[in-house]
């Protein structure tokens, strides 16, 4: 028989208002939060911070309890601590653009940063699955590669603690107030010192992985990205400093091989 207009409801008809009345709530949620996170991008910071401290626990998880995978759980560590280190860095010297991109995570610093991520983590996982175990837990070539990210970090920290406010993660186009020419601590034997730890960085990571392609990719896409970027970064240089700066290129070196 037809249904009339007084017929009741049927319980399909009451799973699709109470599915439609959920789907609303789950709509308002999510607009409410992108609200928040948009008017206050510190939320978004705290956000990413917890992210990064979940990776942090399950890198050292996999570091101290896993027998193929320690060498992952130190890739995720070096990984925490540079780019929480970055943020810290950029909170204490340049607190009025300090912003949730500080943290310089891949997807935030440029496309090709986080290609780069992204094919080591497809090469990793893909030989991780069908290589041997041994090829990709290699204990001498992870070593290696923790001993140069240690060091590499290192160099990066300490260059940004002497410089202080003279560093910015942009290259400064115009000469600000107060920009000096730093030239003493790691300044006194690297004039990039920050570039040539997180060149060594960079690269040791994929030793940490065991990634061969990577390793000759990180290789090649580093040196590019800070050859380019050293020659720019050295001509303004000499524009706001003039012949001081060139007498101190003189007497010092990148660190980076075929970089003069």
């Amino acid at each position: 028989s037809k249904r009339t207009a007084h017929q009741r409801p049927t319980m399909a008809d009451d799973g699709a208002a109470d599915s439609d009345a959920r789907a609303r709530r789950r709509a308002a949620f999510w607009k409410s939060a992108r609200h928040l996170l948009q008017t206050n991008p510190m939320f978004m910071a705290a956000f990413y911070g917890g992210v990064l401290g979940v990776a942090l626990a399950t890198g050292a998880a996999l570091l101290l309890l896993h027998s193929t995978l320690y060498g992952y759980g130190m890739f995720m560590i070096v990984t925490v601590l540079f780019h929480a280190l970055e943020f810290t860095w950029v909170a204490l010297f340049h607190r009025t653009t300090l912003r949730p991109a500080s943290f310089m995570l891949p997807h935030q610093h440029s496309r090709e940063f986080l290609y780069a991520f992204c094919a080591c983590q497809l090469e990793f996982w893909l030989e991780w699955l069908f290589v041997p175990a041994s090829y990709k837990a290699c204990g001498p070539v992870i070593v290696v590669g923790a001993v140069v990210c240690i060091l590499g970090q290192a160099l990066r920290t300490m260059a940004m603690a002497t410089a202080e406010s003279n560093f910015t993660h942009m290259i400064a186009e115009q000469k600000l107030d107060g920009h000096e020419l730093v030239t003493d601590g790691v300044y006194a034997y690297f004039r990039h010192p920050s570039y040539c730890g997180w060149f060594w960085w960079a690269i040791a990571t994929q030793l940490l992985l065991c990634n061969p392609l990577c390793v000759v990719a990180y290789v090649a896409a580093s040196w590019k990205f800070f050859s380019e970027r050293i020659v720019y970064e050295e001509q303004t240089l000499r524009e706001h400093f003039g012949e001081a700066y060139v007498r101190y290129a003189a007497r010092t070196r990148t660190g980076i091989p075929f970089i003069k």
